[in-house]
């Protein structure tokens, strides 16, 4: 038996014995290793587990809740458990090791959530992030157990910055987080308050920013800024308040004299005032009050115009005939204080030319203090009523003998050229009383305007001259009619010598007799323009009111007379030298006193040319035309009684219109949409209700005032295809006028409504049919539906017979309209009945069965078109 031939070449396996262990032993050992180090790793990592102990366990969760420090994340809740007692929770919390040296005795936690304030939201951030416990650190030894507050604690005072206590006999609206103010300015904030260790008071701690600390010095006083103060009686309401942050969160203010050179003491405490009154300082002055003055604890102390001091309080004498005041007057007043210094309580009055004091008319009347010689002094007894002679600002002391004091009072201004250059100082009556002297001071910077030929006259109050003849009321401005003042000029004449100290001047009662009626300022105003203004009346305008272009001041009324002539008035003006060429023969003049005023439907006009001639009257004009010829002295213009009247430049015209629409006053009169004058007058001419409007017609209007214009009055009409002349429904009726092409004509009669219009842009023809029906004015004409004109008008023929049809068609469309087109009524509705056939009811659209219409047509071989004026016959409906 042979062995197969595979066997005989099978390979025979080598053996070898392998020396040393085995690699795979290996891992073990890494595996030990690794876990030895991560044992370590664990250990040197591991947190400190500490518990504090809280109320609630309200937004505290395990593996959730954070503990902050300094806006780091240094904990974390691992758990939570309910106390004991059932009454706290207490937290297991693992702190990052770096935290050792922290906790220890003293250091505080707290659960920070979102508070919602009037001084702001705390705690905002927790609305995105979740609650988190704040970490506070202590002094002392080293300590696991904690407490946690209800409330955030006071904060560390580790800020660079300035720390005070205030005490407060209250609290008031001051909490944490309030700010402290300096002139409205934020520069720190409350941090802490709360009783004092014998609870007798309330001590607040404050924090200053480091850069406002240098403000504060031991003489600073603070006050509560918070809330609003109100003090009010019969006489006056003294209302306070801080900012509005202040006035919702409260708030401290404080105020250092600026003059103080007092350093910080450290832990210096100061008084925390109630409010700003109270915080104030200054020297105590006792002043003596007759016992019926009217006056109150508040009242400022004033000393030539400045605020020295505030009457502190007041108090009867014990035989009920003093009235003592205690003031409080700044520390800088003191050389105001001297023996022969008086003080005395002015009356209340009201001053135009003082509105830009206007607080005077609501804080009501103050003390009043005139520095005097003497040595210091604390004490005084107050006068009954002001000096006679009081000193104001430095200039040239002046005085004025007149007949009667009249409207002018302490303070009345003396003016020239209506410009304020002094004032009235005092006045008293003369040794025998038969006069009275008004003592005035002219401000240095003017006092060369005043010479020894100087005229003065009273600018004050209103004068009525009543006589068999009539009756002549005169008054200046409103100003001065109210508070008085005095006026003056210097001729200009050669040698004019110069006042002396205390000059006595006559005060003449009015303009006219000081300037001789205006024939002394003839050389004074040589290089100025003299025109002269005719009017009917002289109404407000006064000598000295100004003359005005474009409501700039270029002149002024010189003076005026009663015509010669006529029985108008002729005033004189004088245009000053720069403005001269501003009067033209094409200047129109009209008076510009008070206010222009004009009632129509269309609402209210008012127009006034400046505040100063509402008060003092005055003259404005206008050029029609700027290429006018320079005026001449002395020429002579009309002066219109309001500004519409002047600037007319059309012609006058009146319509008379017959019974029908009312027409007013101040109504307008248009053609296309264009304002071409307005009705100054209606009449009534008789008892049927015929009308006369007297109109004036624009420079544009003038084409109005020809042969054959035709005026008829719009008035709103009301049907199912619209309104006509809506606009009238609001601004009521008004004058449509379409022009004529005659001679000049200003003398016309109207028209009982609207007349058709046959002359419009395009081709118009004429349509004779039996019955108008439901077509009416601006019905449409339809070619295969569309639209191409409409009706402009209709009229009865001569025979009455016929109906005659407007038609205004298109431009684009008037080669429709041939000899061979055919219109037919389209409004309405179409019906026929038979008895076999039924009932037909045929309608085209909803607008032509509204407020009608007209269709055409035109055959094929149309020919060629019609002119305007050609004649169709309408029928009925459509033909066959």
């Amino acid at each position: 038996m042979s062995t197969p031939a595979s066997d005989n070449n099978a390979a025979t396996p080598i053996i070898k014995r392998h020396k040393g262990p085995s690699v795979v032993w290996l891992l073990p050992f890494l595996a030990a290793l690794i876990a030895g180090w991560l044992v370590i790793k664990s250990y040197q990592d591991a947190g400190i587990m500490i518990e504090v102990q809280f109320e609630t366990a309200e937004g505290l969760e395990a593996g959730v809740t954070k503990v902050m420090y300094r806006g780091l994340p240094t904990g974390m809740i691992k758990s939570l458990k309910l106390n004991e007692d059932l009454k706290s929770v207490t937290a297991m919390i693992e702190m990052e090791k770096e935290t050792s040296e922290i906790l220890v005795e003293g250091s505080r936690f707290w659960l920070v959530k979102p508070q919602i304030s009037l001084s702001g939201v705390k705690g905002l951030n927790t609305l995105l992030s979740g609650y988190y416990i704040e970490l506070q650190p202590g002094s002392g030894h080293e300590r696991l157990n904690f407490i946690a507050d209800n409330e955030p604690p006071p904060p560390l005072k580790d800020r660079k910055g300035l720390y005070l206590s205030l005490l407060a006999d209250s609290a008031q609206s001051i909490q944490r987080g309030a700010k402290v103010y300096h002139r409205q300015i934020e520069v720190g904030e409350v941090i802490n308050f709360g009783l004092t260790n014998n609870a007798s008071q309330i001590r607040i701690e404050l924090f200053i920013e480091p850069a406002y600390s240098h403000l504060i010095s031991d003489s600073t006083r603070f006050w509560n800024a918070s809330g609003i103060s109100l003090k009010a009686n019969l006489s006056q309401v003294n209302l306070r308040f801080g900012s509005l942050a202040a006035i919702i969160a409260g708030g401290i203010s404080f105020y250092t004299p600026p003059d103080d050179d007092s350093k910080l003491t450290p832990d210096h405490e100061f008084n925390l005032f109630p409010d700003f009154e109270a915080a104030e300082d200054g020297l105590v002055v006792n002043v003596k009050f007759p016992a019926r003055t009217d006056m109150h604890e508040g009242i400022r102390v004033m000393s030539e115009g400045i605020q020295i001091g505030r009457v502190q309080s007041l108090e009867l004498s014990s035989d009920l005939s003093t009235l003592n005041a205690r003031l409080l007057i700044d520390p800088r007043a003191r050389p105001l204080l001297r023996s022969g210094s008086q003080f005395w309580l002015p009356k209340p009055t009201f001053s135009l030319t003082q509105l830009q004091n206007i607080g005077e008319l609501i804080q009501g009347s103050a003390v009043q203090l005139l520095p005097g010689p003497g040595t210091p002094q604390f004490e005084f007894s107050a006068l009954n009523r002001a000096p006679a002679r009081r000193p104001g600002t430095a200039g040239l002391d002046i005085s004025f003998e007149s007949e009667q004091l009249g409207s002018i009072n302490f303070g009345s201004p003396i003016m020239y050229r209506q410009i304020p250059v002094g004032e009235v100082r005092g006045y008293e009556l003369t040794g025998d009383g038969s006069k009275v002297l008004i003592h005035g001071t002219i401000r240095q910077e003017y006092s060369n305007l005043v010479k020894r030929s100087s005229r003065f006259w009273e600018e004050s109050g209103i004068k009525l001259k009543a006589g068999v003849d009539g009756v002549e009321l005169k008054s200046s401005s409103l100003s001065t009619v109210i508070n008085g003042g005095i006026g003056f000029f210097t001729p200009d004449i050669k040698d004019q010598k110069p006042v002396g100290k205390d000059q006595k001047f006559h005060l003449f009662r009015n303009f006219d007799n000081a300037s001789q009626h205006g024939r002394l300022l003839y050389r004074e105003n040589a290089d100025k323009l003299p025109i002269r203004v005719k009017a009917e009346s002289l109404g407000s305008i006064t000598s000295g009111a100004p003359v005005l272009y474009k409501q700039l001041q270029v002149g002024s009324v010189s003076h005026y007379a009663l015509s010669a002539e006529d029985d108008s008035v002729v005033v004189h003006l004088l245009i000053d030298k720069p403005y001269r060429h501003l009067v033209t023969d094409q200047s129109r003049f009209w008076n510009a006193s008070g206010i222009d005023a004009s009632l129509s439907p269309s609402g209210v006009n008012i127009h006034s040319e400046s505040f100063q001639t509402l008060l003092r009257g005055g003259i404005a004009f206008a050029n029609l035309q700027k290429n006018g010829d320079s005026a001449v002295n002395r020429q002579m213009f009309t002066l219109f009684s309001k500004r519409t009247k002047a600037l007319q430049r059309g012609p006058s015209i009146s319509v008379t219109f017959p019974a029908g629409p009312d027409i007013t006053t101040g109504a307008k009169v248009r053609f296309k949409g264009l304002e071409m004058g307005e009705v100054e007058q209606v009449t009534l001419v008789d008892n049927q209700g015929t009308i006369k409007a007297n109109i004036a017609l624009t420079y544009e209007g003038r084409l109005l005032a020809h042969q054959h214009t035709q005026f008829w009055i719009a008035a709103p009409r009301i049907n199912l295809s619209g309104v006509d002349y809506p606009e009238t429904l609001i601004q009521g009726n008004h004058i449509e006028a379409l022009p004529g092409n005659g001679n000049s004509q200003l003398i016309f009669t109207g028209l009982p409504e609207r007349p058709a219009n046959r002359d419009l842009p395009g081709l118009n023809i004429i349509l004779e049919t039996q019955q108008l029906g439901s077509l009416d004015i601006n019905s449409n004409l339809y070619f295969r539906g569309m639209p191409v004109g409409s009706v402009s008008g209709y009229e009865l023929s001569e025979d009455s017979q016929t109906v005659r049809l407007f038609i205004n068609i298109k431009t684009r469309y008037k080669k429709l309209v041939t000899p061979a087109s055919q219109f037919w009524n389209i409004g309405g509705i179409n019906a026929e009945f038979g008895l076999f056939k039924g009932l037909k009811v045929e309608t085209t659209n909803l607008e032509s069965f509204v407020q009608g219409g007209i269709a055409f047509s035109t055959s094929r071989d149309m020919g060629q078109p019609v002119t305007s004026g050609y004649k169709f016959q309408l029928h009925g409906q459509e033909p066959d």
